[in-house]
């Protein structure tokens, strides 16, 4: 049927929800399309069957005139799909944007040998079938000099092969030169060797986000350090960002608005709940530069309704006093509604103690307090001013992250 039309670009295009589980129509004209592979410019498979992937894998030819390729499979699809090494024909010269979602791709040297032009490459959720050794990756990485965003992530810490260290970093680092964004999901072992290979001296976005593990953690967040010191991107940063949930906890430096190099820092480490403020705060000592210029710290929690985050962050289980410790500089704390209490309960215990020294405004959410959030409040403003270093509490409405008007005031 397609013979009958002009030779047009094809754009080849299948997204489904993850709500439909129901059989997908249109295969047989989806590989009708595909084997028209030298008109076929965008392939997009969001949310497919694995035996459609695994036709499209078959085909095994080259597509030219191939520009971008995104595949994901079935939520409900749990068994990865293997592209092999001949996927794409081993060749696809016009590639600008590869992105993979939960599917192995082993041994993707050969096709990127040919992707001189490639500006994003996404490899996420890699299972187990699909690991790629670091020095495997680099080797990948080299010869693209128009690459700007890489994404690497696996699906599991203990299930790929990697050897700690055996991985002595090379005489000198492959240097990726348009590289402006780094996303990466795994163990510390394999940052560790990747991060040794390469140099990035344009990156402006870095997201990491740890598997935690013991001891490799030390040596992979020492050995970050010293990569992050080499991005002028991350310098003079204006403000913090930590997030919370029951598996997570992440810190997140920005730059303020309007900057020429403006550069974003995330790091987060998925782990136990009881673990995460440790971790955390191990790598924020282990490899943040003092951080004399930043102004704002964020804090935000989420959590399921039926957990009660006082039992983990309440002042008679956790320190608060030592997260804050790297933000000398901090002027203004914004907390979530999750964290407002244990918090503002935190500063009001430790307020003669040298925490936060020159903060000068706590904003909560709400516009009208009450109940205990208010009595630890006013403990918390007379107790700092006793110590010499008022406070001022605002409540606003509309929560954190929103420029509104303030409804009350604690002085």
């Amino acid at each position: 049927m397609l013979d009958i039309w002009q030779a047009y670009p094809i754009i080849v295009s299948c997204h489904r929800t993850s709500m439909y589980t129901g059989p997908l129509h249109g295969v047989r004209n989806i590989i009708a399309a595909l084997k028209c592979r030298d008109r076929v410019c965008d392939i997009h498979l969001l949310g497919v069957p694995r035996s459609l992937l695994k036709r499209f894998a078959a085909l095994n030819a080259p597509f030219p005139e191939l520009k971008s390729v995104q595949l994901t499979l079935a939520g409900d699809e749990w068994l990865s799909t293997v592209l092999p090494d001949s996927f794409l024909g081993g060749f696809a010269p016009r590639l600008r944007s590869l992105d993979l979602y939960g599917i192995s791709f082993p041994d993707p040297q050969k096709l990127l040998l040919s992707t001189l032009d490639l500006v994003t490459l996404r490899l996420e959720d890699i299972p187990a079938s699909g690991y790629i050794s670091p020095e495997e990756m680099v080797s990948c990485l080299s010869g693209l000099t128009k690459l700007e965003q890489v994404a690497l992530g696996f699906r599991y810490l203990d299930t790929f092969p990697i050897n700690k260290r055996q991985h002595p970093p090379l005489p000198s680092r492959t240097v990726l030169p348009a590289l402006t964004s780094l996303r990466f999901q795994g163990d510390c072992n394999y940052l560790e060797a990747l991060v040794s290979r390469i140099g990035v001296p344009p990156l402006e976005d870095l997201d990491i986000t740890f598997f935690y593990c013991i001891p490799a953690f030390n040596a992979g967040v020492l050995l970050l350090h010293e990569f992050i010191n080499r991005i002028e991107a991350f310098e003079a940063p204006h403000r913090a960002d930590i997030a919370i949930d029951n598996g997570s906890v992440q810190v997140a430096i920005s730059q303020p608005e309007g900057m020429v190099n403006r550069g974003t820092l995330k790091v987060g480490v998925s782990c136990t709940a009881d673990r995460q403020f440790s971790h955390l705060m191990h790598f924020c000592e282990l490899s943040l530069r003092p951080l004399s210029t930043l102004e704002h710290l964020h804090l935000r929690g989420s959590f399921p309704r039926d957990m009660d985050y006082s039992d983990l962050y309440g002042p008679e289980n956790f320190r608060w006093a030592d997260v804050f410790i790297p933000f000398t500089s901090v002027k203004n704390l914004h907390v979530s509604e999750e964290l407002a209490l244990a918090v503002s309960d935190a500063l009001q215990q430790s307020a003669a103690e040298n925490v936060l020294p020159v903060l000068q405004n706590i904003f909560l959410p709400g516009s009208q307090p009450s109940g205990a959030l208010l009595q630890a409040s006013k403990q918390l403003v007379a107790n700092r001013r006793l110590s010499g270093r008022p406070v001022s509490i605002n409540y606003q409405r509309g929560g954190l992250g929103k420029r509104e008007q303030i409804f009350f005031e604690v002085v």
